[in-house]
């Protein structure tokens, strides 16, 4: 059985993002099947291994973005019951500045009124700004990974803003958010592409970029984050960002 007795308080990892058991077969380690993202807590008391020899892998991401793993071996053996401590090493590194967001980035509602970055984010220590296409397989992902950590993200004191390319795509994204969504997330229009093109100037990109474009910033408007293309593990990163240790916030 795995021990979680050295799990942190209010913590509940998930399968495959947080951990993973293999087993040895062929001098390689084959990961068992467990569902992707399945909680720890849904895990049986007592798990029933074939004989052999097991890896257990446990990783945190850091605000960086850097993974902390941890690897315990174990020998399961016929008719023995054994005792495998599920343990999880500290994310220590600290979060860099990667880049600046431009102040001139300009956004719109669906009634065409304009909003900066910057008014969303008031009263907030940051704001995640992902540039999405509804409809596709990896936005469906990040919408789904943001409504799974909602009550992570209303801790995290940030605001999500999505950015579509139009009215069209903005409704289409307000059906495929609404219920059980972040009270602080906007849906935007980015109106030509200005501001795409504005965010990836600032962080040095060039050509076709893959949706969805994720930037996490603070509130003097350091870029702490960037993603292409969904994530396992992206919303987790995202609400592990302590933005108030780089001063955020005053």
């Amino acid at each position: 059985m795995l021990d979680k007795s050295r799990i942190a308080k209010g913590f509940d990892p998930a399968y495959i993002i947080h951990f993973t058991i293999g087993k040895l077969v062929d001098g390689v380690y084959k990961t068992l099947d467990y569902g992707d993202e399945t909680k720890f807590s849904s895990f049986p008391g007592k798990m029933e291994l074939e004989v052999g020899s097991y890896r257990v892998i446990t990783g945190m991401r850091g605000s960086n973005g850097t993974v902390y793993a941890k690897l315990t071996h174990f020998e399961v053996a016929k008719g023995k019951t054994i005792t495998v401590p599920l343990e999880f090493r500290e994310p220590t590194a600290q979060q860099t500045v990667i880049a600046t967001l431009p102040a001139d980035i300009k956004l719109f509602r669906e009634s065409g009124a304009e909003a900066t970055i910057t008014q969303l984010m008031l009263g907030k220590d940051a704001a995640m700004v992902a540039f999405m296409e509804p409809g596709k397989e990896p936005t469906k992902h990040l919408v789904e990974s943001i409504r799974a950590a909602k009550a992570q993200f209303e801790k995290w004191n940030g605001s999500i803003i999505l950015v579509m390319t139009n009215n069209q795509t903005l409704k289409a994204m307000a059906k495929d958010i609404s219920g059980g969504f972040p009270a602080s997330c906007s849906l935007l229009i980015d109106k030509d592409g200005q501001a795409l093109a504005s965010i990836k100037a600032a962080l040095k990109m060039a050509g076709r970029v893959e949706m969805p474009l994720v930037v996490v910033a603070n509130a003097k408007g350091e870029i702490l984050l960037t993603s292409t293309g969904y994530k396992i593990g992206l919303s987790e990163h995202i609400v592990n960002i302590d933005c108030k240790k780089l001063s955020c916030s005053q």
